[in-house]
């Protein structure tokens, strides 16, 4: 049911909502009944034959409250998003009308109304597919953009470089800064505007106090790209789930592989237009290197180069135009590198020992595999930048995230009252060298670009020890039984810092928002917004905010049919390791 509500913002074949829509009653159903029967052989057994049926009745109604009540936590977890025109409002009004005429049953009859059970079933499964068909024509929604786009010249900006740091959080890198370390971002602060940035939990992750606190990484580097939200732009999760016999999926996890096997979430299902294209619209060079769920590359960008988050791998549509870059040439030494790095930043995890615990050897791996995977980004970035001298550039960062999940409970030992002292000494500086790591690659990349380079460094969370608060502390002893080497949570804060032609410095700015990325971006190249981005330009980050008058003047959408996605996700020879990695971190069970 929760998979309906949220395909009805899609067009697509008839058939997968409605069979979507029967899994879920079949797979809440049979958790209704294992409910509904002992309480039905309850009231037999004490005596009252008429009292099971009735029973049943009223507790399977009872389920139907439950998961429209679900749905409406999943799909819209703040009510201001049900508010919006043309989201749920309309279906979650007739569901629950629905579920309360049933509940009221025939008047001084002792049973519940069958017809009126089966009504709510027919509602729960047709009514959303009936609004799917009927909202373009009753919703107004925007037209794809065809006006030319005008610069407004009067920004000081060269170029920009939008970069993800995932993870990165004040609560590292102050103390950090205040230790000498981190000399690249300790300019780009003194020299520029900081501030802390709300990370909004997902409304696909209830627990709060989970494994990623209620943000997912996709989701939110998709909304840091298009300025959008996940009802907006459409990735809310790592994994999408296509039950069986549909064509489309899920955008999200649901009930494990049960009815169907969860697959990656991959590019083709984003329905946002992300800034790069934005800006590729306007004539300007760009170049992408990295960024979260970029692959399949099948639409390129005609002033620029695209290279994929899964660049390194000998699958198709990695990058566009597709022999942009020797991508296998230029990475062939990261592997030597990075296990030079593993040996010199964390002589505990020397690569060429083989005696290590099993908890060690895979803090090993997780720390040698993405310093490579972010060391070939950088590469190829700087081949690329050095070859192209773009207007705009997007990468991004992963180790500081990888290794602060695995590695807290070396960083902040006293948070865990279990770590061994001689571990907390030889392990507690590989999260603090993963910052070092990400800034010096900042520092080659900027010697690349040039000191003209307006920088915008962004995180989509913050980290922290994961102490098991909340509702999630009932689950401490699953959580560390399936992954006992997990220890740092994502938190709620990140970073922000801007620096360059322009932007004051030295300031601290009051804390900003994901979908406020894009539009700032667009300010700083001196282009229009769009009526249709929720965000605002962060104004009180340039030193003269009156030169941006004529750029946030707004067109209708930077939307065309190119960025609108489906909800059937692309299969990869990779997947399994996709996979695999994602359950090392936690993500996945």
């Amino acid at each position: 049911m929760a998979g309906v509500f949220y395909l009805v913002d899609f067009s697509g074949r008839l058939v997968d909502p409605f069979l979507i829509n029967l899994y879920a009653v079949v797979h809440f159903g049979l958790l209704g009944a294992l409910v509904a029967l002992p309480v039905a052989l309850f009231a037999r057994f004490v005596g009252d034959r008429d009292a099971a049926p009735r029973t049943t009745s009223r507790v399977l109604t009872g389920v139907a409250v439950v998961l429209a009540l679900s749905v409406y936590y999943v799909v819209a977890r703040r009510p201001t998003l049900l508010l919006e025109p043309g989201t749920l409002l309309p279906i979650v009004v007739a569901l629950a009308a629905a579920v309360v005429w049933a509940m009221r049953g025939r008047s001084g009859d002792r049973g519940i109304d069958a017809r009126r059970q089966a009504l709510v079933v027919v509602a729960c499964l047709v009514g959303p597919v009936l609004w799917a068909q009927a909202r373009p024509v009753l919703v107004d929604t925007p037209a794809p953009a065809d006006v030319p786009l005008e610069r407004n010249t009067a920004v000081p900006t060269k170029r920009v470089l939008l970069l993800g740091w995932d993870a990165a959080t004040w609560d590292v890198v102050d103390p950090l800064l205040r230790e000498g370390r981190l000399p690249t971002l300790a300019k780009l602060i003194e020299g520029g505007v900081r501030a802390t940035v709300d990370s909004e939990p997902q409304q696909v992750q209830p627990f709060e106090d989970s494994s990623s606190a209620g943000t997912r990484t996709p989701a939110i580097f998709e909304t840091i790209a298009t300025g959008k939200t996940p009802l907006m732009h459409g990735i809310w999760d790592f994994l999408s789930k296509p039950f069986w016999g549909t064509s489309q999926a899920l955008p999200f996890r649901v009930g494990g592989s049960w009815l169907g096997t969860p697959v990656p979430t991959t590019s083709d299902m984003a329905r946002a237009e992300r800034v790069w294209h934005m800006v590729d619209r306007a004539g300007l060079d760009s170049l992408v290197v990295g960024w979260w769920n970029t692959w399949p590359v099948r639409r390129g960008l005609a002033n620029g180069v695209l290279v994929s988050d899964r660049a390194k791998e000998e699958i198709p549509d990695t990058m566009l135009p597709a022999e942009a870059v020797d991508v296998a040439d230029i990475c062939a030494e990261t592997r030597a590198d990075a296990d030079r790095a593993v040996e010199g930043l964390v002589p505990a995890l020397d690569p060429n020992l083989h005696t290590l615990d099993p908890l060690k050897d895979d803090l090993r791996r997780t720390f040698r595999n993405d310093y490579q995977d972010d060391l070939c980004h950088y590469l190829l970035a700087a081949e690329l930048a050095d070859e192209r001298d773009p207007e705009f550039i997007a990468t991004y960062v992963s180790l500081i995230d990888i290794v602060q999940h695995k590695f807290w409970r070396y960083f902040e030992p006293d948070a865990f009252g279990d770590v061994d002292p001689s571990d907390a000494k030889e392990l507690g500086h590989a999260i603090a060298a993963s910052y070092d790591f990400a800034d010096d690659l900042l520092a080659k990349l900027l010697e690349v670009l040039g000191r003209d380079t307006t920088v915008v460094l962004v995180s989509d969370h913050g980290a922290g020890a994961w102490a098991f608060e909340g509702m999630a502390g009932a689950l401490k002893d699953v959580f560390q039984t399936v992954h006992p080497e997990y220890s740092g949570n994502h938190r709620l804060n990140g970073i922000f810092v801007m620096n360059g032609p322009g932007i004051p410095s030295g300031i601290e700015i009051d804390a900003v928002k994901h979908v406020d990325i894009v539009p700032t971006v667009l300010a700083l190249l001196g282009l229009p917004l769009a009526e249709d981005l929720p965000g605002r330009v962060l104004e009180e980050a340039f030193e003269a905010p009156e030169l941006l008058a004529p750029a946030v003047q707004r067109i209708r959408t930077y939307q065309t049919a190119e960025s609108e996605g489906s909800l059937i996700p692309t299969a990869s020879a990779v997947d399994a390791e996709v996979e695999d990695k994602l359950r090392a971190l936690g993500y996945i069970q």
